[in-house]
């Protein structure tokens, strides 16, 4: 058994992974992350990621679990209502949900993707 923990609160080494991939606002928001684990040949992943404030298209087409450390964002499922997301709430998205994204405060959270390719 392999046992990972990770602190997301104060995690000074995040790393820069640059902007979003499918911005709807300029700037574009930037994102850091770090990704703890990758088991079963990177059929699941899991990590931290930060992004700051601003809009993006959802370019992940895997299932994903997510639990918002910190800041406030919105998802718009396409041909959905919006969903406001805090400080404390819990996610999941599957994988053919795609979407708008709007961060409002800076975002962190905790993410497991399944189905990663």
């Amino acid at each position: 058994m392999k046992l990972q923990k990770f602190s997301v609160e104060n995690t000074p080494d995040l790393e820069d992974w640059g902007v979003v991939r499918d911005p709807l606002t300029q700037p574009a928001c930037r994102v850091k992350g770090k990704q703890h684990a990758e088991l079963e040949g990177g059929a699941l992943k899991a990590g931290i990621w930060e992004c700051t404030p601003g809009r993006f298209r959802r370019a992940l087409f895997d299932n994903e679990f997510m639990h918002i450390v910190s800041g406030e964002c919105t998802f718009t499922p396409e041909g959905g209502e919006p969903v406001m997301l805090r400080t404390g709430d819990s996610f999941s998205l599957s994988a053919d949900v795609q979407g708008v994204w709007e961060v409002h405060s800076t975002m962190r959270k905790v993410y497991a993707i399944s189905g990663a390719k």
